[in-house]
C-alpha cells in the first residue's frame, strides 16, 4: 500500500479559505460549494502527484547549506 503525504493547511490559510468560501457563496448560492470542491480536488492532486511539485525549504535553511 502506497502512503500519501499528509497535507497540512496552516490555520491562517484555513481562515482565508473559509472567508473565500463565504464570499463565493454570498456572490451566488452554491458557488462556495463549487470553490470548496475545486480546492479539495487540487489538494488531492498535490497529495497523489507530489513528484510534480517541489517541496521547498525555507530561505533560511537554503542559505545554511
Amino acid at each position: 500500500m502506497v502512503s500519501r503525504p499528509i497535507l497540512i493547511i496552516d490555520p491562517e490559510a484555513q481562515i482565508e479559505i473559509d472567508k473565500a468560501i463565504e464570499w463565493y457563496e454570498s456572490a451566488r448560492e452554491g458557488l462556495g460549494f463549487e470553490f470548496y470542491n475545486y480546492l479539495e480536488g487540487y489538494f488531492k492532486t498535490l497529495q497523489q502527484n507530489e513528484a510534480y511539485f517541489q517541496i521547498k525549504e525555507s530561505q533560511f535553511l537554503e542559505n545554511c547549506h
